[in-house]
């Protein structure tokens, strides 16, 4: 049975770079153990080892709700550097049905931050709804990401006001890939 810990009592607090927007509440998971990460208002950050286990409540996105939600999780090895984090808080879909998102590949990170981004529904088992490839390099910004929707798919997130967007990328380490998943808000909703 997993750890329950509230931000706070198993996590070290850690700074933030400014090529992201600023942060409420930003935690480094230091335990190996199972830990379940309780978020709360405000933009909360947890950073997580690959060989941590964190099972994270921002898979069930809640702003619409009320209810708590991590805003932003970054998973990456120890002998590796964080991914790329998509810069924007926020997005609107255009007349094409896309989404433009910018990335910013950390100067910690060991390599350029070359990988996938993929636009998921902010649901638990939210299916994919759209994916690009990306290129940063290390303490830059990308260029624009598109991201096309199908009309259905940009209705449905459009109501919802909510989409999680997850970057995947190999970093230099062995132990598996690096990541990033974070809540994007949809503007202009209707």
């Amino acid at each position: 049975m997993p750890n329950e810990a509230e931000i706070g009592n198993d996590l070290e607090p850690r700074t933030r770079s400014s090529a992201v927007p600023a942060v409420t509440s930003s935690w480094l998971a230091t335990t190996t153990r199972a830990t379940l990460v309780h978020c709360g208002d405000g933009f909360d950050e947890v950073v997580a080892d690959l060989e941590d286990t964190v099972e994270l409540t921002f898979l069930v996105l809640q702003p619409m709700t009320g209810g708590p939600a991590c805003d932003r999780v970054e998973r990456f090895a120890v002998d590796d550097g964080p991914s790329a984090e998509v810069v924007n808080r926020s997005a609107r879909i255009a007349a094409d049905r896309s989404l433009r998102v910018t990335l910013a590949c950390p100067r910690r990170a060991r390599v350029t931050c070359r990988g996938k981004i993929r636009l998921l529904e902010a649901v638990r088992g939210g299916r994919e709804l759209a994916s690009a490839r990306y290129v940063a390099r290390r303490g830059r910004r990308s260029a624009p990401v598109r991201l096309v929707l199908t009309a259905q798919e940009a209705h449905r997130i459009r109501a919802r006001g909510v989409v999680a967007t997850v970057t995947r990328e190999n970093g230099v380490s062995k132990k598996g890939p690096r990541s990033a998943t974070s809540a994007l808000t949809i503007r202009g909703r209707g």
